[in-house]
């Protein structure tokens, strides 16, 4: 799985700037999903506004926000506009520009809800910085629900997950993608949520701001 996909994960780059000349990071991870430059990611990675620890006054503080994708295999590093969110279900679609589709690889979506409890699952991320980290676990439990999200599909997995591997790809034993990874329970060991790829769809992603039906 690594060989085979190390060309498709991304760091994410949120370089934001502030009304005070300023300048502020964030980011995270993500994965090509085409050969159209899409990257898919968790939508706290690319949205300040969804960072639990961000206040009103810091928001109200920013002055321009700028995208950029790492691609550290080839060691590159891109712009990127951010296409699409589901923030109710902390889901997002970016579109990597003037990118050669030759120097990245693309993921392969399968389906999460054949998974079973006990099934090996594996990550490909960017935890605490430290590029394209591999880990690997378990499937703990399907369909979980822990209140963080207005729409949660969780896949619960003891698979090692850090701060900087949310939106990062999760893989099944058949080399698919069958979630973005979202959560941690802090000072918890072998607690970590991946979102299904089943509430990440590019359709609806690619339409911009998904909202929900009133």
């Amino acid at each position: 799985i690594y060989e085979k996909f190390k060309d498709a994960i991304v760091e994410i780059d949120v370089r934001i700037e502030l009304k005070n000349g300023k300048v502020k990071h964030r980011g995270g991870s993500g994965y090509f999903t085409d050969k159209n430059g899409h990257v898919k990611t968790a939508a706290h990675v690319v949205k300040l506004k969804l960072k639990p620890d961000v206040t009103t006054k810091e928001l109200e503080s920013v002055r321009k926000t700028t995208y950029f994708v790492i691609l550290t295999s080839k060691n590159r590093k891109y712009r990127a506009k951010l296409i699409g969110s589901n923030d109710y279900a902390d889901v997002a679609l970016l579109q990597v520009m003037n990118i050669d589709p030759n120097d990245y690889t693309a993921v392969v979506s399968g389906d999460p809800d054949k998974l079973k409890v006990g099934e090996k699952v594996w990550a490909i991320g960017n935890p605490r910085s430290l590029a394209n980290s591999l880990t690997g676990g378990t499937v703990s439990y399907l369909h979980r629900h822990i209140g963080l999200s207005y729409i949660e599909d969780f896949i619960q997995t003891d698979c090692p997950i850090n701060f900087g591997n949310s939106g990062c790809p999760v893989f099944n034993a058949k080399e698919e993608v069958i979630g973005i990874t979202q959560a941690i329970i802090i000072e918890s060991d072998g607690l970590a949520f991946i979102t299904s790829i089943n509430l990440a769809k590019f359709e609806l992603l690619n339409k911009g701001e998904v909202e929900l039906p009133s």
